[in-house]
């Protein structure tokens, strides 16, 4: 994480904050929980860094973005020419998917033998 504060630099940062909670309270519900007592408003991330509203940057060691990072330009290239094509899930059939799911299964021990994908 970085050096600096959690807390918000200025009263007009923190009323933005709260206002960002209540909204997030009303429109998620209670079942969307923030993290931390002081949430961290996250506005971009490149690579392994994440950049809070004020521009303080967080190394991010968690949000599963492990392997390749934030906006790595590959993977934005990828989504955005597969999203410019066709944006579906598993209950049609699309060759894309089972492509996909032959690519990722030969990555691993034969046991492994199915994908699923959330």
């Amino acid at each position: 994480m970085s050096q600096s504060s959690p807390y918000p630099a200025n009263a007009d940062a923190a009323a933005s904050e709260r206002a960002l909670l209540e909204r997030r309270a009303r429109l998620l519900g209670p079942t969307y929980r923030a993290f931390y007592r002081n949430p961290i408003h996250l506005v971009r991330g490149s690579g392994v860094w994440l950049y809070d509203a004020q521009g303080r940057k967080f190394l991010d060691a968690y949000n599963n973005v492990a392997s390749v990072g934030h906006c790595h330009p590959r993977v934005v290239e990828a989504l955005s020419r597969q999203a410019a094509t066709l944006n579906t899930h598993t209950r049609y059939l699309s060759e894309i998917i089972l492509d996909y799911a032959e690519k990722l299964l030969g990555t691993v021990p034969a046991h492994l033998g199915h994908a699923m994908f959330t």
